[in-house]
């Protein structure tokens, strides 16, 4: 599940804050087009498939949040791009309070500027301990 927090502006993340909780980055390739959103992965073209949720809201502390159990699949290989397309190429960032954390907070960033960050969960957010998370993070990025 992500979990966004529509009324903090990605531009206001200071990632120097949390810098020592930085786990993993991956790099990801784009194609967007007509016939869909592709990712280039190790020389193979997937198809994306989206499995759409209705989005639902509640609180974090005094924070609005949604809640996203959408899901992106990458499951339909593809042979080659369409002509007409754009490419981007995507870096997700992601950070941990510690290990075997519940929850991380995810970064994203296209062409060296972030564009989106939201924080993800496989558990529900009544599990104790993720609430608690979420509100750790955005206290040490001191909006909170």
């Amino acid at each position: 599940m992500r979990i966004y927090v529509p009324e903090i502006p990605v531009s206001k993340l200071n990632e120097e804050r949390i810098a020592e909780k930085r786990d993993v980055s991956c790099r990801e390739s784009l194609i967007i087009s007509t016939s869909g959103i592709f990712r280039i992965k190790d020389d193979d073209i997937m198809r994306l498939k989206i499995r759409d949720v209705r989005v639902t809201e509640t609180n974090v502390g005094n924070f609005r949040v949604l809640l996203d159990s959408s899901k992106w699949e990458f499951d339909e290989p593809w042979c080659q791009i369409p002509v007409e397309h754009t490419h981007e190429i995507s870096i997700r960032k992601e950070y941990i309070l510690r290990k075997g954390a519940l929850v991380k907070l995810v970064i994203e960033e296209r062409n060296q500027k972030n564009t989106d960050f939201y924080f993800s969960t496989d558990e529900d957010i009544g599990v104790f301990g993720v609430r608690e998370d979420i509100l750790t993070f955005l206290s040490q990025l001191k909006f909170c």
